[in-house]
């Protein structure tokens, strides 16, 4: 009897339940790609995504999604499911690139008349 205790409880497989939220708004994240021991799932519309028969154990993960700070670090099962949640935060500076062309070839003297305008896509300058 104390053998076949022993063997379920070396069996026990448990939930990885991770949450991913913006950092600025706690928002739920859709569409974060969260990478847990070698699998990548897609967090659902509620920022929400499950690996499920896990093993004791420490296992990595990482989380990203466009325009954010990727997340990375370990997870410990330890007889039990697992509940967390993972904070991305929003890229604070990018790097742009651009070109000046005049009558389709770039040129390489200053502009003085040239205008850019930068756009986050989404809202007009």
């Amino acid at each position: 009897m104390v053998f076949m205790f022993i063997g379920a409880i070396m069996q026990a497989q448990f939930n990885v339940n991770i949450n991913v939220t913006d950092s600025g708004t706690t928002s739920n994240i859709e569409s974060a790609d969260v990478t847990f021991d070698s699998t990548t799932l897609q967090t659902d519309v509620n920022g929400n995504v499950t690996f499920s028969n896990i093993a004791n154990g420490t296992y990595n993960y990482s989380v990203s999604f466009d325009c954010y700070t990727a997340e990375s670090g370990t997870i410990t099962v330890s007889d039990a499911d697992v509940n967390t949640n993972i904070v991305l935060s929003l890229f604070t500076t990018t790097n742009v690139f651009w070109q000046v062309n005049q009558d389709g070839s770039p040129v390489s003297f200053p502009v003085p008349t040239a205008e850019i305008t930068i756009s986050d896509g989404v809202n007009a300058p």
